[in-house]
């Protein structure tokens, strides 16, 4: 009906005047449904951004398989947790007997999950990056776009970015060190860094209890890492997993060639949107 509405609207009215007012409007309903639901934002992100997240409708399939697969009494990882959108899912999923563990390196997005994670008891967040080793690292951030911060000098964007420094750790460690546990579903979107934070948890997947894998695959990222795509996915396969790219269904990926994953990346002029969500099950 919306849209219907909106091509109405555009077709036989479209005054600017009356544009600027209605698009105030909404950006104050928008604003105020979220102060509402408690769920905070950069100043970069726009109304449909907002409200996508704010309906969960953000990564639709990505998220549709997260909510099927998290169970009441889980524990779930989140890396690269951004403002907390997945974290925030995951906690009202696995309820008060389960535990979401969040990870975010850039200060910026942490200062997001903090406020919308503090009323979240089952939440443990962390200003860290998880990568392969630990210690103080070359960080890169992103004014204009809250999602591309990454510990990779040279991916695909032609965004001004600033180096940082931020606190990096690897995830055996700190799983031992801190006595996590079982974990049943680990989330990764790290731009680029995923390579080298799976070095940094083989411990885990290789593990007798290895937790599911949820993704995001970019693999012009990957490369800029120094990793080759269908490498990675033969590591992950190593590990001990089976791998299906998420769509409305699992599809089984083939890893026989680099074929049987292009013809599933989206094509764009800034290799900005060029991923896919994976799920990684445990062949055990």
């Amino acid at each position: 009906m919306i849209p219907i509405l909106r091509t109405l609207y555009r077709r036989y009215i479209h005054w600017p005047f009356l544009d600027r007012c209605i698009y105030r409007v909404l950006n104050l309903l928008t604003d105020m449904y979220a102060r509402l639901r408690d769920f905070y934002f950069p100043k970069t992100f726009i109304r449909r951004s907002k409200l996508d997240m704010l309906f969960e409708l953000y990564e639709k399939d990505a998220v549709s398989f997260f909510k099927s697969f998290i169970r009441p009494g889980m524990s779930v990882v989140d890396i690269g947790a951004h403002i907390g959108y997945y974290t925030r899912i995951a906690s009202r999923l696995v309820g008060p007997r389960g535990r979401v563990f969040s990870f975010e390196a850039d200060p910026e997005n942490f200062s997001f999950l903090k406020r919308n994670t503090s009323d979240r008891l089952n939440v443990r967040i962390y200003n860290l990056a998880v990568t392969d080793r630990t210690g103080e690292i070359d960080f890169y951030h992103y004014d204009e776009k809250a999602g591309c911060h990454s510990i990779l000098s040279n991916v695909p964007l032609d965004f001004k970015k600033r180096k940082i420094s931020v606190t990096a750790v690897h995830l055996d460690a700190l799983a031992k060190e801190q006595k996590l546990g079982r974990l049943d579903l680990i989330k990764m979107d790290i731009e680029g860094g995923e390579s080298a934070a799976l070095k940094g948890m083989e411990g885990l997947l290789r593990g007798p209890s290895r937790p599911g894998l949820l993704l995001e695959f970019a693999p012009a990222w990957i490369r800029a890492a120094g990793d080759e795509p269908l490498n990675f996915l033969r590591r992950l396969e190593s590990y001990g997993y089976e791998l299906f790219i998420i769509k409305r269904t699992l599809i089984p990926l083939d890893t026989k060639s680099a074929a049987g994953y292009a013809a599933h990346i989206p094509r764009t002029p800034t290799h900005y949107n060029e991923f896919i969500h994976l799920f990684c099950a445990s062949r055990v």
